[in-house]
């Protein structure tokens, strides 16, 4: 189970990146890829365990997913992949780019005043 890992290294780095001032984050918000191999359910209940009296004790781990897509190098068009398919669904072509869905980052943290 990676995902313990990935979720104690986003409490490490939000606890790092913390001003001293801060002392209860309620949210951290983060990108997960479609084809990252991270679950984000799993990542959700590591976070939830880690963070135990920390300062991000009951925070919400917020996460948004982000679909897969591609860019056909032969036929010029971006799209979805689906079904891990690295095929062109336009031309059936095979030179394709990777344009999102290997993401995992953390975009922001919302503090409780």
């Amino acid at each position: 189970m990676h995902e313990l890992s990935i979720a104690q290294n986003i409490v490490d780095l939000v606890l790092e990146n913390l001003p001293d001032n801060i002392n209860k984050i309620s949210i951290v918000n983060i990108k997960v890829g479609e084809i990252s191999g991270v679950i984000p359910e799993s990542l959700e209940f590591c976070f939830n365990v880690i963070i135990k009296n920390t300062k991000l004790d009951g925070a919400k781990l917020n996460i948004e997913k982000v679909p897969a897509t591609a860019y056909c190098k032969a036929c010029d068009k971006d799209f979805q992949i689906e079904h891990l398919l690295f095929t062109c669904p336009y031309c059936f072509g095979t030179d394709i780019k990777l344009i999102t869905g290997n993401e995992l980052e953390i975009i922001n943290v919302v503090v409780d005043e």
